[in-house]
């Protein structure tokens, strides 16, 4: 976790007994929290099993539990039915790979009526680290214990251009977005979405497709194409709850805490970590079929298989990515791919050699790419 996170978690463990947070901790944030195994085992009616392993295991270390999982959001799939229907073809399949995914996406675009089988909505990076996963491409690598770009991986490569192929000819995407300060997030995809120019685009949650039709949409959700490599921990956003080392009442907190797992009232367009709240009829009533749908097939392969770890330490690699998005920016502009990866590569090797030598990464990234526009501070 970045350093303005650590304060904000010591911050909200000082000022309340016990708190939410929207991940969980870091093991260098767990000092703010108490471990809540002692309280879970003297309680008689706590039930580890009502909690999967897969969502418990991110609180849990060295024996010790430093938080409860309570809310759970998956990556969906919005599509909308009208274009599915026009074009003739089966609403998505979550076992397409990610070739069929483009197959469809190219017969569900009609650029003369605005129409596109693929944009990016809600956050078009998080919309390519997903497909980095489904390729398996492992963006980052080890080497000699310290992480490393791994850009012009073969994988890589092949994920790059699928994704370049899929903003280019089925997408109303022309750049790369929210990479640098030339390249803010627009609202091109969503508003062509709201127009009901859109076949599919990814979100969180069932909020969004609640959204778009309350617009006058026939949308839908539906699990990702999740192909051969299955979900990634990047397809799932876990909420926990806390107790902080410093309340005075943490009995009461553990009871509190045991409630608010058990209040359907609390998961509105997201899941109970607990599974017999997630499979309640009072669930089931607040949740629609698309949802419940969503839901039972992200159990399902989150207890067949451990989740995909090809890019898990992507987001705590301490690596600026700035350039490989760039270099994704560049294809899109017609830039041979593998060209744009090899020198985003060896500006992030220059980068990353820089700064741990004791630069500053932001000099340091100005030092190695005077045109250097990202978001690093120093």
């Amino acid at each position: 976790a970045d350093a303005s996170q650590f304060q904000q978690i010591k911050e909200d463990a000082k000022a309340a007994d016990c708190f939410a947070w929207y991940d969980p901790l870091q093991p260098n944030e767990v000092s703010s929290v108490l471990d809540l195994q002692p309280p879970a085992d003297a309680d008689a009616a706590f039930q580890r099993a009502d909690y999967p392993p897969q969502l418990l295991t991110p609180f849990q270390s060295s024996g010790a539990l430093y938080g409860l999982p309570y809310m759970v959001t998956f990556r969906v799939l919005i599509y909308n039915q009208t274009l599915f229907d026009n074009a003739g073809l089966h609403i998505p399949d979550e076992s397409w790979s990610p070739d069929e995914f483009l197959a469809a996406a190219q017969k569900l675009t009609n650029k003369e009526k605005g129409d596109y089988g693929f944009a990016s909505v809600r956050n078009m990076r998080d919309d390519l680290l997903f497909f980095l996963d489904q390729f398996g491409a492992q963006v980052v690598q080890n080497s000699g214990g310290l992480p490393q770009p791994n850009f012009t991986d073969p994988e890589v490569v092949q994920a790059g251009h699928f994704f370049v192929d899929l903003l280019r000819n089925t997408s109303p995407h022309q750049h790369m977005e929210s990479y640098s300060t030339d390249s803010q997030t627009t609202q091109v995809g969503s508003q062509s979405a709201l127009q009901g120019h859109v076949a599919r685009w990814f979100d969180f949650g069932s909020l969004g497709s609640r959204f778009y039709n309350t617009a006058g949409l026939n949308t839908h959700t539906a699990s990702p194409p999740f192909g051969a490599h299955g979900i990634s921990p990047h397809d799932v956003e876990l909420n926990g709850l806390y107790i902080s080392a410093t309340t005075p009442h943490p009995e009461a907190c553990w009871t509190w805490l045991n409630y608010l797992s058990k209040d359907v009232r609390s998961f509105d367009g997201t899941f109970p970590a607990r599974s017999s709240v997630a499979n309640s009829e009072a669930f089931a009533q607040i949740s629609s079929p698309d949802m419940a749908s969503v839901h039972r097939s992200y159990r399902e392969k989150l207890a067949a298989s451990p989740p995909n770890g090809a890019n898990a330490s992507f987001w705590n690699s301490g690596i600026e990515f700035y350039w490989f998005y760039q270099a994704i920016d560049r294809a899109l502009g017609g830039e041979p791919l593998e060209q744009a990866l090899a020198v985003a590569q060896q500006r992030t090797r220059d980068h990353l050699a820089c700064v741990r030598s004791g630069g500053k990464p932001r000099a340091c990234a100005l030092d190695v790419d005077p045109s250097y526009k990202g978001f690093l501070g120093d």
